[in-house]
């Protein structure tokens, strides 16, 4: 039997672009954040997850949308709910803390025109920041 994944992820807004990750494996990019681990909540595993990540102190989450994704990958099915959170950061250094992993600005253009997962993920990202309005959205790819 698989599992669902909980993941907390956070858009991060500096000067009008968006920061964006990247397993240096592959070609596509993701919103930072990482895997709830069992007794956290999903504010406090963003928190962590972008410390270690970054070193990013953030000063305020507001939950913004879920995405839930079901995708095929290496053969199997994988599961997982997105937490997404609009995060403000008291001071933000792009420098990865961890070897496997890289961030970088996009512009709206760079963010529309470039590979983020969850597919329907980046529009839902884009259609917040036009009318600030909750989402919730369904992918399966």
């Amino acid at each position: 039997m698989g599992k669902i994944e909980i993941i907390s992820r956070a858009v991060i807004i500096k000067e009008g672009s968006i920061l964006v990750c990247r397993d240096k494996a592959n070609k596509n990019y993701f919103l930072p954040g990482g895997h709830m681990e069992f007794g956290e909540f999903s504010a406090d595993t963003l928190s962590r997850e972008l410390k270690e990540e970054l070193s990013l102190r953030t000063s305020d989450a507001e939950l913004i949308g879920i995405a839930e994704n079901k995708y095929f990958a290496r053969g199997k099915c994988h599961q997982e709910i997105n937490l997404v959170y609009k995060v403000d950061y008291k001071d933000l250094r792009i420098e990865s803390k961890e070897d496997h992993i890289e961030f970088t600005l996009f512009s709206k253009k760079e963010f529309q025109k470039n590979d983020i997962r969850p597919r329907d993920l980046k529009e839902a990202v884009l259609s917040w920041q036009n009318n600030r309005k909750f989402f919730h959205i369904i992918t399966v790819d």
